[in-house]
């Protein structure tokens, strides 16, 4: 039987890069791990997740951190005339340092130096989310919620995304849809999705929604 893979993880290396881009030695590398972890959450915690489309890390060194946001409106994160960067950029700094003064014993027992952190914050705006394969999960879930007919949901996305010059497009809906007794699957495709050419740019997100019949799964895949 053929196997699935997931087309993002499948290209990193490639066409994809790490979100997370950093070197670490064999004692530090969980504490990055876990602060990278730590990072994340917060962000997507204190702003409306469904605005981030992707959070990347990078450092320099252990106390040296680059952030970079990918969301839909910078304006609602970063205020009219972006005076809400430097609050988030001492937030973070804070945030972390708290972060690290919890875990003082494991992180002095590998011998790291806790000087001061120096972290940089970049907030880019979308330039087309109707091509973002998450912002497009996140559309169809709050139509489907809304309880628009799953069918008008699909070919509204599809719609959009073709205006946008996207190359192809292809959506997965599982569950009980439209309250059927039975569950079962329909999906639907316009242009090209090359899932084995690895050259291909394929975007993909996946999302399960809560509605009043179950759980309805949703998968996006954008060339």
């Amino acid at each position: 039987m053929g196997q699935k893979v997931h087309p993002i993880g499948f290209r990193l290396g490639i066409t994809k890069c790490h979100q997370s881009q950093w070197y670490a030695s064999k004692q530090n590398y969980f504490h990055f791990f876990d602060e990278d972890f730590f990072l994340r959450k917060i962000i997507l915690k204190n702003f409306n997740s469904t605005n981030i489309s992707k959070i990347e890390i990078y450092r320099k060194n252990e106390n040296n951190f680059h952030l970079i946001i990918h969301v839909l409106q910078a304006k609602i994160i970063l205020g009219t005339h972006g005076q809400n960067l430097t609050i988030f950029q001492k937030y973070f700094i804070r945030a972390l340092q708290n972060f690290r003064n919890k875990k003082k014993l494991q992180l002095n027992k590998t011998g790291r130096i806790l000087n001061e952190i120096q972290l940089s914050l970049c907030i880019c705006e979308l330039e087309k989310p109707e091509v973002n394969a998450l912002m497009v999960t996140n559309y169809i879930v709050d139509q489907l919620q809304k309880r628009i007919p799953f069918r008008r949901v699909i070919k509204k996305s599809i719609r959009l995304a073709q205006s946008a010059n996207a190359k192809g497009i292809k959506i997965q809906i599982s569950g009980r849809l439209n309250g059927a007794e039975i569950a079962r699957t329909e999906w639907l495709r316009q242009g090209r999705i090359p899932l084995q050419t690895l050259s291909a740019n394929i975007d993909y997100c996946c999302k399960e929604t809560k509605t009043i019949y179950g759980i309805l799964g949703i998968k996006v895949w954008i060339l």
